[in-house]
């Protein structure tokens, strides 16, 4: 297998020792807000590789955990990238004024089932944890594994529906996968 296969599932292993996890496996508030943006290089809206073509990146995050940690994360990440990324807390904002190409639900709690409806049909990058993301119209989950490591699972069957191609790099690396 070529080297370049083995990347990415290496990047996520890497992370938790760079994001200062801690001992015991992962820190998922510093991890997975700096996971999602690293994904988008290994995306395609309609055909546009938008992160290699320099274009700014939409994201909104929606965030009800307590304190807020991963909108704290994406807006300090996205702070020092202002020329790539451009940050929207969803948490009270009416999401059909806006136009994302990147939703972050933060949580395992509660699916908000009505964010959801208001992206059917609309080709963002949906990322997040809760167990149903990936059955309820998301394309990208992001979990622990029980050896407390970063895993992910993608809806391919999903994504290209809305006209979003994943690399198959990154496909090859997911532990859940939905054709």
């Amino acid at each position: 297998m070529p080297a370049c296969f083995a990347v990415l599932p290496l990047m996520f292993v890497a992370l938790c020792t760079a994001q200062g996890a801690s001992s015991d496996g992962v820190d998922e508030h510093e991890m997975f807000p700096t996971l999602a943006l690293k994904v988008l290089k290994y995306v395609e809206w309609n055909g546009e590789a938008k992160v290699e073509l320099g274009q700014k990146i939409r994201v909104g995050v929606y965030d009800r955990t307590r304190g807020q940690a991963y909108l704290k994360v994406f807006a300090s990440l996205c702070e020092k990238y202002p020329q790539a990324y451009e940050l929207v807390d969803l948490t009270e904002a009416e999401v059909s004024d806006f136009n994302f190409d990147m939703v972050y639900i933060a949580g395992k709690l509660k699916l908000p089932l009505d964010l959801l409806d208001s992206l059917a049909g609309k080709p963002v990058l949906i990322v997040g944890e809760h167990a149903k993301i990936l059955e309820k119209g998301g394309i990208i989950r992001l979990q622990v594994s029980s050896l407390r490591k970063p895993e992910y699972g993608i809806n391919l069957k999903q994504a290209k529906s809305l006209g979003i191609k994943i690399e198959s790099r990154l496909s090859r690396g997911a532990v859940e996968l939905i054709r």
